[in-house]
């Protein structure tokens, strides 16, 4: 019934446009916000899941597809090509665009936490500007609470050198690293130190390995001071000058009256 009410007041679809987006994650918050709008419109009222096409609302999903592939630019309806689980399913094809748009995987929630942490007004930004870089930031954690942020703040202060097996977990979405609260997280780093330690590596200075029997290097060579020439003894009568002995080869001789 509420079905029928809502395509007899409103035959030819919603009264709100679907909304156009540049591209730009400036203008990205906005055009979230007016898509909103748009499901609001009193045509999708009887709308009760917008990811899924559910039986008996295959009009509305038609509907909404139809316009995304009116008011989408190429560039952002590419995904959707040559894709038959999409055609004619606006739904799921709102959704995944939406997941596209504003992904929110544990590396895209920690680069939003790492802008957080580094906010601030550059010199050639003027408030406005300054203003809507915070409210993106806000759009995009609205939905975190804090007990979820500080995991993020601890692993965003970690040197990735000293604990590369935390941070490439985590990356790679690993269930235990991801889910960790703050005593999980330093839960996870103790063990990883325990584990370089054992393995014979120092963790502050983790290219190096630490062993007792390192191999010494022979030590350099000292300096051989040379020895002073040898200076030629004269006869004290003669005057002349002895010939060395041994005799060395291609020293004249001299006669030694």
């Amino acid at each position: 019934a509420m079905q029928m009410l809502a395509m007899s007041n409103n035959p030819c679809g919603p009264r709100v446009p679907f909304p156009t987006w540049d591209g730009s994650k400036v203008t990205l918050p906005l055009f979230l916000a007016r898509i909103e709008s748009y499901k609001s419109d009193p045509f999708f009222a009887p709308v009760t899941n917008w990811t899924v096409t559910l039986p008996g609302q295959e009009i509305y999903s038609k509907r909404l597809y139809a316009d995304m592939m009116t008011k989408l630019l190429t560039a952002q309806l590419h995904q959707f090509l040559s894709r038959p689980e999409f055609v004619n399913r606006g739904f799921e094809m709102l959704h995944a665009l939406h997941s596209h748009m504003d992904p929110s995987n544990p590396e895209n929630r920690l680069a939003d936490v790492k802008h957080l942490s580094s906010l601030a007004m550059k010199p050639d930004k003027n408030v406005s500007a300054y203003m809507l870089n915070v409210c993106i930031l806000s759009n995009r954690l609205s939905s975190v609470s804090i007990d979820a942020l500080m995991p993020l703040f601890a692993i965003l202060g970690l040197n990735d050198s000293h604990f590369p097996g935390v941070i490439n977990r985590f990356s790679q979405g690993s269930p235990e690293v991801v889910q960790a609260d703050l005593t999980g997280i330093e839960h996870l780093l103790t063990r990883e130190t325990e584990h370089r330690v054992a393995m014979g590596y120092n963790n502050l200075t983790p290219a190096t390995l630490v062993s007792t029997n390192r191999v010494q290097a022979p030590p350099a060579p000292k300096d051989v001071t040379p020895s002073p020439p040898t200076i030629p003894k004269t006869n004290k009568k003669s005057g002349a000058e002895k010939a060395p002995f041994p005799p060395k080869r291609g020293v004249r001789w001299q006669i030694v009256q």
